[in-house]
């Protein structure tokens, strides 16, 4: 194909050749009247070239123009290995130029440092981490108050009197004081935040302390263990003259709250004789929950306090363990015979009793439960349904 223009100062021509039939055509333009001419011509077998007035640029193929919607093969990036030391390589600098996204790079992990708590790895999960930062449970389920003052308590948040006596820079005391006398001067910004972190540990203790008040947690104490064995006094003396229905209610209370959240039960009833509700261990669920309310509404008196005979019916049951031993009366045997037989049965195994002196007045019974909690490693609790103020000690 040929184009040719004339003008007064530059002529163009254009020509093509073509190998697969070794005939040529060409069209011809020219200016006439305002207007072009186009006059079909033979293609030339020569390699065509651009002619512009001073420059000549000659191609050694021959280019097809009649196919314009041919595609290109598509553009491959050079590339070459990156070094350790190179933060800006060759290749990602030709990725860059030619628009085309670099391969995914497999990163080693091995040897690498876990990230911080607060990385980002959603939306929202670093907002909400840093909103709680600071933010302690003021009464974290399960935990004793032994577990929960490790963790709240004046020396755990550093703010103990040494601590504070750190923060002062020594001064030279002034004239007229005594020279023998160690001078502190603190920084007030220091101070400002000893006081308000000193405020808020009270604060959170008397959280705490409230939280314990609360439901069957001020008559009987916060239960452990995951197995547990509950031992209740169903003697004339705990039940009888108008006691039976307050102690019901607050044995409903306690399978509502605590109970119902352990792997496994096992309830007995004792007075003269002691009563196991089922024959072995049961697996707590919905059920299991419904039978011990039924239980604990179908409490009768049951003559006197065998707390012995009762006792045998749990510990003989290895896979229990964590005793809760609720008391309101005091005991037919003697207490040192009760707790000698603890100590001989619970030999090289760790089964600790939670006992509850339950609103009983009797000091021999309080010495006794406390003594029986403090020599298997539990905890005693004491609840007088006249007062306010529910005493929960632990005793080790």
């Amino acid at each position: 194909m040929s184009v040719s223009q004339s003008s007064s100062s530059s002529n163009v021509s254009v020509s093509s050749s073509s190998s697969d039939n070794g005939e040529s055509q060409g069209n011809e333009v020219a200016s006439r009247s305002g207007g072009f001419r186009n006059e079909m011509t033979e293609p030339s077998q020569q390699p065509w070239r651009i002619t512009h007035s001073d420059f000549e640029v000659e191609r050694t193929q021959p280019v097809d123009i009649t196919s314009p919607t041919e595609k290109k093969p598509p553009i491959t990036a050079r590339t070459r290995k990156k070094s350790a030391d190179d933060k800006s390589s060759y290749a990602e600098h030709e990725f860059k130029r030619q628009g085309v996204r670099a391969p995914w790079e497999m990163l080693k992990t091995n040897d690498a440092i876990p990230p911080r708590a607060l990385t980002v790895t959603s939306v929202t999960q670093s907002h909400d981490l840093q909103a709680v930062i600071g933010l302690e449970a003021a009464h974290a389920e399960g935990q004793s108050s032994s577990d929960w003052l490790g963790r709240h308590s004046v020396e755990a948040a550093g703010l103990s009197f040494e601590e504070i006596m750190k923060c002062g820079v020594p001064i030279k005391p002034p004239p007229g004081e005594d020279q023998g006398k160690v001078h502190l001067k603190y920084d007030a910004v220091k101070l400002q935040n000893y006081e308000f972190k000193l405020t808020n540990l009270i604060q959170l203790c008397q959280q705490r302390i409230n939280w314990l008040l609360q439901g069957s947690r001020r008559a009987f104490g916060l239960i452990k263990g995951q197995n547990v064995a509950l031992v209740v006094d169903a003697s004339e003396s705990n039940c009888g003259y108008g006691r039976l229905q307050l102690f019901q209610e607050s044995l409903a209370e306690l399978i509502n709250e605590q109970l119902a959240n352990k792997s496994r039960l096992f309830l007995v009833s004792f007075g003269t004789v002691p009563k196991a509700f089922w024959t072995v261990i049961r697996d707590v669920n919905c059920r299991i929950i419904d039978e011990c309310h039924w239980w604990a509404r179908s409490l009768r008196t049951q003559g006197g306090c065998n707390v012995l005979a009762a006792l045998k019916q749990v510990i003989k049951r290895k896979e229990i363990d964590s005793i809760v031993l609720v008391l309101g009366s005091c005991p037919d045997q003697n207490p040192k015979i009760i707790c000698e037989y603890v100590r001989e049965s619970l030999s090289g195994r760790h089964a600790p009793l939670h006992t509850v002196a339950y609103d009983c007045s009797i000091s021999a019974t309080n010495m006794f439960l406390k003594e029986l909690a403090e020599q298997t490693g539990g905890r005693y609790h004491c609840y007088v349904s006249t007062s306010d103020v529910s005493h929960n000690l632990k005793y080790r």
